[in-house]
């Protein structure tokens, strides 16, 4: 089970008049500085309304005005907005590049304006840190903030970030080390001005500790205690299944199964509103306990099974330890023992390794130690042998300072010969792996230069040859006969459809829209050509040049049309996403659907020609590409270009 609330501020929707009000707000800005704020709280705010597209579409405008303006606070504004956005949907590589790029424009001499977003980062980088199972360093990053909170005098951080540490230590079975951190939140927030989720929060993050800590009494206290705030707001918040699991799980353990099972399905039933991985955990966890107290053996098992899937996603190998010989035990007791004796063995596998890597962290440990020591006495034997030196010395010292000093001399010319040779190296490397990579953009170049040559001559041969062959046959047919026979008319019929059929191909092998009207009417005319009764594709753009390079306009176009034709060919979606977006010689690409979504690392494996193609054309270019997919759920892939 795992417990986090995420490090920048999260509300909850309230109405829809806030939405019309900052577009309102947004409309009247007279300068860049105000419209980066404008497009930051709306897309705050639109992402609260659960409209992630949208969302980032007004994170990407703030982005792209920020590169006109000098001001690096509100560069650094625009960065934490899509920071705390990919934090919130685990686009984890995505999250710690903004996160990150906050703290480095922030961190000389920072006002309390710049301390704030350096905090609200350092949060959000502390999370992604925690779903990857580095819990620790998750801990330290967020005690690091307490100092700048307390200058800030932020009342309301300092107790989401207290509650932040609280849940790590929790979650690294440090019970005693969490509690305090637990009560001192409580403290904060009680006393505090906090929103009805804000207090939700803080108490299920006690409730969890308490359920760890097996004092159900307090557990009860503090559920009761979160469903005063929960009927106060009235409708579903994330929160809400956090809630029915930890319930159930109480109602379980008082032997009041039907009521547990009432609460296991209230928290699954929220899971279709808010299925965040904590809600996940937290309902396979509490339905993995109410299965226990009835007995059912085997819907604990599978339950178990569904956590260890978790934890194996996340590379949480503490929880997926743990997972193992519970599937195992449970398996066991269902007299499934196929499945016992496999998740036993994997379950011991596991566990030696997880002791083999910390046999090796003691065992450097003690060679650290061993050496250290042995150093101390080195230098000590080196300090009386060098006292006894000067006692022999004193007759001899001028001799001794000149031979010292051509000693020293002689040591300045050897170091300088070895730096001298090293440097040359290191230059001859450098200049080896420089040409490696000019060799392979030339290549790479080359060849996506004869490919989109070899389309363009391919689409002029089906245009003007082929399609012409076939248009003076059509012409002679309908001019053979009149009226027609069947045969005729049928025949002609099948030469319109293949004249059409094959314009299409010439069209998207080289879309002549690309060279008449630039690649933002290209892309239009691709999604809306490729949007059927079946499939809606919708395009968004924003600041895209025309006097961008063709040749960029054409990889480009190459890379959104192999990643719509994956989407359409592989995830059955009924709504894809299309976002271009340039900011100078960056350039923007986001694809979203709501496909059936797919396995990356097995797509990796595959190593299919689409996907290749994809990562070819982004390398060419030095870019960055970011796939995220969840089965069922859906894909996104975010693409950063210089062009």
């Amino acid at each position: 089970m795992i417990c986090w609330v995420v490090g920048a501020p999260v509300g909850y929707a309230q109405t829809k008049n806030k939405i019309d009000s900052l577009n309102n707000v947004l409309q009247s800005a007279t300068t860049d500085t105000a419209r980066i704020t404008g497009h930051n709280r709306l897309a705050k705010e639109c992402f609260l309304h659960r409209d992630s597209a949208l969302a980032f579409q007004h994170a990407y405008s703030a982005l792209a005005l920020a590169g006109k303006t000098s001001s690096r606070y509100h560069k650094a504004y625009a960065d934490q907005i899509l920071g705390y956005l990919h934090t919130v949907l685990l686009h984890k590589d995505s999250a710690m590049f903004y996160n990150n790029r906050v703290i480095s424009r922030l961190e000389h001499e920072p006002s309390l304006e710049d301390l704030r977003l350096i905090v609200y980062a350092t949060n959000n980088n502390s999370s992604i840190y925690a779903v990857n199972g580095h819990v620790r360093q998750s801990a330290e990053m967020l005690i690091s903030n307490l100092p700048r909170l307390e200058k800030l005098q932020d009342n309301w951080g300092y107790g989401i970030t207290i509650q932040n540490i609280t849940a790590c230590f929790t979650n690294m079975g440090e019970y005693q080390k969490a509690y305090p951190y637990m009560r001192k939140a409580l403290g904060v927030i009680e006393k505090g001005k906090f929103s009805p989720p804000e207090k939700i929060g803080a108490y299920l993050t006690a409730t969890h500790l308490m359920i760890r800590m097996d004092s159900l009494d307090k557990v009860n206290e503090y559920l009761q205690k979160a469903k005063i705030y929960l009927d106060e707001i009235g409708n579903p918040v994330p929160a809400s299944g956090r809630y029915y699991s930890y319930q159930a799980f109480y109602y379980a353990h008082i032997r009041k199964p039907k009521e547990a099972n009432a609460m296991l399905a209230k928290a699954e039933e929220a899971l279709q509103q808010f299925s965040s991985r904590m809600n996940y955990y937290d309902y396979y966890f509490a339905k993995k306990n109410v299965m226990l107290w009835q007995g059912d053996y085997r819907g604990a098992r599978d339950a178990a099974l569904q956590v260890y899937k978790l934890s194996e996603e996340d590379h949480n190998n503490e929880i997926k330890l743990g997972s193992a010989k519970e599937i195992a035990e449970y398996a066991w007791e269902a007299g499934d023992y196929k499945t016992a004796y496999g998740y036993m063995k994997k379950y011991a596998e596991f566990a030696d390794s997880l002791k083999y890597a910390q046999t090796v962290l003691e065992v450097h440990d003690l060679e650290t130690k061993y050496q250290t020591a042995e150093k101390e006495k080195k230098i000590t034997r080196l300090q009386v042998e060098k006292e006894q030196a000067i006692l022999k010395s004193k007759n001899q010292y001028l001799l001794n300072l000149l031979l010292g000093g051509g000693a020293g001399v002689l040591l300045l010319i050897t170091l300088f010969l070895i730096y001298f040779y090293r440097n040359s190296k290191q230059q001859a490397a450098q200049q080896l792996r420089e040409m490696e990579q000019q060799q392979h953009l030339q290549l790479t170049q080359t060849m996506l230069e004869a490919e989109e040559r070899e389309r363009t001559r391919v689409a002029r041969d089906l245009h003007d040859g082929l399609g012409g062959t076939l248009s003076g046959i059509k012409l002679k047919l309908s001019a053979e006969q009149k009226p027609h026979s069947p045969v005729v008319e049928d025949v002609i019929l099948q030469l319109e459809e293949a004249i059409g059929e094959l314009r299409t191909i010439a069209r998207n092998m080289m879309p002549e829209s690309l060279i008449r009207l630039g690649l933002e009417a290209a892309l239009r005319d691709l999604c809306a050509s490729l949007s059927d009764r079946n499939r809606e594709i919708e395009f968004q753009a924003s600041s895209i040049s025309k006097e961008l390079p063709l040749v960029s306009q054409v990889n480009i176009y190459r890379i959104i049309q192999e990643l719509l034709a994956n989407a359409i060919r592989h995830s059955h979606a009924t709504k894809i996403i299309v976002q271009c977006i340039q900011d100078h010689n960056n350039f923007l690409i986001t694809v979203e659907d709501n496909g059936s979504g797919f396995n990356l690392d097995s797509a990796r494996k595959a190593k299919g020609i689409g996907l290749s193609n994809i990562y070819t054309r982004v390398n060419y270019v030095k870019g960055k590409i970011d796939i995220t997919s969840v089965i069922n759920e859906g894909t996104s892939v975010n693409i950063e270009l210089y062009v």
